[in-house]
């Protein structure tokens, strides 16, 4: 009898030990994955950043990424790409995507440019999905952003640019900001030109007044 429990005993010790050994390789998640992709991708040169879009990036759609806060490193971007605070071109390039890791992070990296082709701004719009966003929506922590306000035609592109933030309706230069400001009391963000305070920043949205040369609504 003794020997019988000492034998399940053992079994059931050996049992634990392999599928404790075979749970912890299941989870280790510390790896990171490079896979090269080539294609073709819009870049947009938006003040002192750039933005990609393009509708296949990433095997998703709509994906926009910009080298402020996104995960998309620019830094192959050939030079003379940079002489104009607003720019559009068409590359040709291999990115190597980066996954994985132990802060499970999707990075892409401009490996090879085959070529850049300079566009228009009706150009590289015409080859790019914009998700249209209801005005006061605008995600100010991530600029430079481009966007298609709801039930609008004009496409705004909002960038930082040197001490300013420019705002470009259609690819021409609207105006440009000295500030951007969140005025949390009153739950607006905005683009402004002097002082502004939280109060009269509520006053302008509560009147409508959301876009002008000195005070432009991102968010209320």
């Amino acid at each position: 009898m003794k020997i019988t429990r000492f034998i399940a005993a053992v079994l059931a010790l050996t049992l634990c030990l392999t599928g404790c050994t075979h749970y912890t390789d299941e989870v280790h998640t510390d790896e990171v994955h490079y896979d090269r992709q080539s294609g073709t991708y819009i870049v947009i040169k938006a003040g002192d950043y750039y933005l990609m879009g393009d509708t296949n990036f990433n095997g998703q759609n709509d994906i926009w990424s910009n080298s402020q806060d996104g995960n998309v490193n620019f830094t192959q971007i050939p030079e003379g790409f940079d002489y104009e605070p607003l720019m559009f071109a068409e590359i040709e390039a291999a990115i190597v995507k980066e996954t994985g890791g132990v802060d499970g992070r999707m990075e892409f990296n401009f490996d090879e440019i085959d070529s850049l082709c300079l566009l228009s701004f009706d150009e590289a719009i015409s080859r790019i999905e914009l998700n249209e966003l209801p005005r006061g929506s605008v995600a100010s922590a991530c600029l430079p952003q481009i966007v298609r306000f709801t039930d609008e035609d004009e496409v705004y592109i909002f960038a930082p640019c040197g001490d300013r933030y420019n705002v470009y309706i259609d690819g021409e230069l609207y105006a440009q900001y000295t500030e951007l400001g969140l005025f949390r009391d009153v739950h607006v963000n905005a683009l402004y030109n002097g002082e502004m305070n939280s109060e009269t920043a509520a006053e302008l949205v509560r009147l409508g007044e959301v876009q002008s040369t000195d005070f432009f609504a991102l968010t209320y």
